[in-house]
């Protein structure tokens, strides 16, 4: 996948105005920023569908590619079924900087300077392992502080829902790759590490992108 174009780096007001969305009231509900349910999940899908023009033209990419992909296996001699879908994990793989590089600087306003992926060992047909690191400034993490204490919503410390908004943002991407590669996609995550000291937050999962 080439990337189009490179990758600004966002306004700094872009990323708190994002937080302050995701936690603001919703209808029969008290604002505050949810990290259980699906509350979060599906506003993160509603922050990255409301790209009018990032997020098609993400997905856009990703069928072309894929449909590549799959015309290059299947010429090799691979015969997809209903029983045998075709693994993605190589495709994941193949474009995995760019893919999450975009995913999280265009649609959620990460700052492509202060955030790293790296694929991890054990790689199946299926299966993608990666870590991901983010280094919040202290407007980004002063964002976040406030939307979790709002009133009425559940509290909740840093450590928790730092590693919830980056685990649902790839759920969501998940739920977005569905479509694209023609079989059900989750995510997961584990070994959740926020350091918080005098020199700002850093978050990092390790993440696993797997077919049902």
């Amino acid at each position: 996948m080439d990337a189009e174009g490179s990758l600004r780096r966002p306004g700094r007001y872009l990323f708190p105005a994002m937080i302050s969305r995701l936690a603001r009231k919703g209808a029969g509900r008290e604002p505050g920023f949810y990290t259980y349910g699906e509350v979060l999940f599906n506003r993160l899908r509603a922050e990255a569908t409301r790209k009018r023009k990032a997020y098609p033209r993400l997905l856009a990419t990703l069928r072309g590619e894929w449909a590549s992909y799959k015309a290059a296996r299947m010429a090799a001699g691979f015969a997809p079924s209903e029983q045998n879908p075709l693994p993605a994990a190589d495709f994941i793989a193949a474009n995995d900087q760019h893919l999450f590089m975009t995913w999280f600087t265009c649609m959620f306003r990460f700052d492509p300077r202060r955030l790293s992926f790296e694929e991890l060992p054990g790689r199946g047909e299926s299966d993608y392992n990666g870590l991901l690191r983010y280094a919040f400034n202290d407007a980004e993490a002063g964002a976040l502080a406030d939307a979790v204490r709002m009133p009425g919503a559940t509290v909740h410390e840093l450590e928790k829902a730092i590693p919830q908004l980056l685990f649902q943002i790839f759920s969501v991407l998940a739920n977005a790759l569905e479509g694209i590669l023609e079989q059900p996609y989750t995510a997961t995550y584990e070994a959740p590490v926020v350091q918080i000291g005098k020199d700002g937050v850093v978050g990092q999962i390790s993440f696993k992108l797997r077919q049902n």
